[in-house]
């Protein structure tokens, strides 16, 4: 017969305030398998406590389960787990992205102008329209390929709120920025109009320049948009 949720949770904490590496592990794997309930708070603090001790060859199990069970008490510790020279940054953003909390999106976006910004932009896509306000200072960054990515973003995330921005990079000195932004400005705002319209995930890396961008549905009677002219992080901007 199945052990009930409830015993099962409440097993698994004691076996994460057990000091044990083996209990504390296996409490773990119990807990990455279930859905969050009402003692979603009371196994975050717990999760977030066994953080702070110091067996650190758990940490990257705990972050990925903060994922599942985390709570925005949660975040800053998540936060503190992005440092590039450390072994859990991919972890943390996984986790992050699932949280979706603003204060995530932030910590996150600082990674946009480093070695690891195309991890730090699947984190951002995860989050949402919580990412937003994140990304909009990035679309008056120095590099183009920067903007024309920020566009292609929003243009998945974004909700009325960044229209006025995407509406600036129309005289961007760059064409693809030009043409990334109002491609973005137009799915942002038929989306918003007809909230029955649905944006597909898409189904190949997002990092891979010849993968192809999901189109975003058109209200009843409209024409869907073409496909993204965006440049990636990585791929050259001719001006």
């Amino acid at each position: 017969m199945p052990v009930p949720v409830e015993e099962t949770i409440a097993q698994a904490l004691n076996d994460l305030a057990s000091g044990n590496h083996f209990e504390r592990r296996d409490a773990l794997r119990d807990l990455k398998r279930l859905t969050p309930n009402e003692q979603r708070g009371i196994v975050s603090k717990a999760l977030v406590a066994a953080l702070e001790e110091d067996d650190h060859s758990l940490n990257a199990d705990i972050i990925d389960v903060l994922g599942v069970w985390g709570t925005a008490e949660s975040v800053p510790i998540l936060i503190d787990q992005l440092d590039e020279r450390g072994w859990n940054l991919e972890n943390a953003l996984r986790a992050l992205g699932k949280l979706k909390d603003p204060r995530g999106a932030k910590a996150v976006a600082k990674l946009l102008v480093t070695r690891n910004a195309q991890k730090a932009v699947a984190a951002l896509r995860d989050m949402g329209p919580a990412a937003e306000d994140a990304l909009l200072p990035y679309l008056s960054n120095s590099d183009p390929r920067m903007r024309g990515e920020m566009c292609a973003l929003l243009e998945e995330i974004g909700t009325t709120k960044c229209l006025p921005e995407l509406k600036k990079r129309f005289s961007d000195d760059v064409k693809e920025v030009r043409l990334a932004a109002k491609q973005a400005y137009a799915a942002v705002d038929a989306r918003t109009k007809s909230p029955a319209a649905i944006t597909k995930e898409p189904e190949q890396d997002p990092f891979n320049p010849d993968s192809k961008r999901p189109a975003t549905k058109s209200p009843p009677g409209g024409s869907s948009s073409p496909k993204s002219a965006a440049p990636g992080i990585l791929k050259p901007v001719p001006r």
